[in-house]
């Protein structure tokens, strides 16, 4: 199921914490084009934790998320 125009929620939620977080988005910016691994190892990197929202999930979102799309969306800015 899609959720407001990606693959999922988990997706939907680590673009939008990317996009919304002024470091992060800079330091996405400074890195340049993204494969799906090196977009994957940015956000681990820049939310070890999970991001904020996903903290609070019951189950492991990290394993939803799909790195190919939120590679595209780094790409794309």
């Amino acid at each position: 199921m899609s959720y407001n125009g990606y693959k999922n929620y988990a997706t939907w939620n680590v673009c939008l914490w990317c996009d919304n977080d002024y470091h992060v988005y800079k330091a996405a910016q400074r890195h340049g084009k993204f494969t799906p691994t090196e977009a994957e190892d940015f956000v681990h990197a820049m939310f070890p934790e999970m991001t904020p929202d996903m903290q609070t999930e019951p189950r492991n979102m990290w394993s939803e998320v799909d790195w190919y799309e939120v590679a595209e969306n780094f790409n794309a800015e």
